[in-house]
């Protein structure tokens, strides 16, 4: 993905502004195996998802953290849903009716421990779940 300059002295235009109206629910904790989160609605964790876990939205999915479990963005059919995170490591992703997973071998769910990370975001492109870095240092 490229980065956008923002021209802050550009004419105002016409176009639409999308606003989300889905409700949110916001999780302050860390989703341990064994865990789930099911709504309807976004979902935005504070804390890592660790594999075992679950995460079901009909709208978007932000984690503030290791994403390291099953999501699925966009449940209800929703292919404009989006799933991110600090750093993906999903074991399955799911946006709408498509899904990806993860290579099968190696020890794959063990995550190198980093200061820096660099956020990716998950969206369907021409019918496949691709990953877009949302940063560059």
């Amino acid at each position: 993905m490229q980065d956008e300059e923002v021209d802050f002295y550009a004419v105002p235009t016409d176009e639409t502004v999308v606003i989300d109206t889905k409700d949110t629910i916001y999780i302050n904790q860390t989703l341990r195996n064994g865990q789930t989160v099911d709504y309807d609605g976004n979902v935005v964790i504070i804390g890592d998802c660790h594999p075992g876990s679950e995460i079901k939205a009909t709208g978007d999915i932000t984690v503030w953290g290791v994403l390291g479990s099953i999501a699925h963005a966009g449940a209800k059919g929703n292919v404009e849903a989006k799933i991110r995170a600090l750093k993906m490591n999903a074991v399955q992703l799911r946006i709408a009716n498509c899904y990806s997973r993860r290579p099968d071998g190696g020890n794959i769910p063990y995550i190198v421990k980093s200061s820096t990370f660099t956020p990716e975001e998950a969206r369907i492109v021409d019918d496949n779940i691709v990953l877009f870095k949302m940063a560059q240092n």
